[in-house]
């Protein structure tokens, strides 16, 4: 999630019970065997159930509902391939602040419901 967070911040999560908005940076269970060795991810949520997310290949704007996402690197963000999908009523698309170096919905789908273990409520850093 760099450039949005640093080595050795913290982190307070709230527990499982609120509901999940575009925009807010979750705690998600993954169990994807062809990913990184890691099941526990720090993602944003940029698309919520019945929102359309469109990714086009090559360096163009994150689209959800037709408007363009955000970007939080410093520099174009050129995506590998295209996506387009609408969520269904129980689903999530993750994506990664360093959105170059992110493993995230764009490579496993979107996640559940189930999956959001915590949402983010306060990071900080000393």
């Amino acid at each position: 999630m760099y450039p949005t967070f640093q080595d050795h911040g913290k982190l307070i999560l709230t527990w499982n019970d609120n509901t999940p908005r575009r925009g807010d940076i979750v705690l998600v269970n993954v169990d994807d065997p062809q990913g990184p060795d890691y099941r526990v991810w720090l993602k944003r949520i940029v698309a919520i159930p019945g929102d359309r997310i469109v990714i086009t290949k090559g360096i163009h704007p994150v689209l959800v509902n037709d408007i363009p996402l955000p970007e939080f690197s410093s520099g174009p963000v050129f995506y590998e391939k295209s996506i387009d999908l609408t969520l269904g009523e129980d689903e999530f698309f993750v994506m990664g602040d360093n959105r170059m170096n992110s493993y995230d919905s764009r490579n496993i789908g979107p996640l559940k419901r189930d999956q959001i273990r915590h949402i983010l409520w306060l990071y900080f850093t000393f």
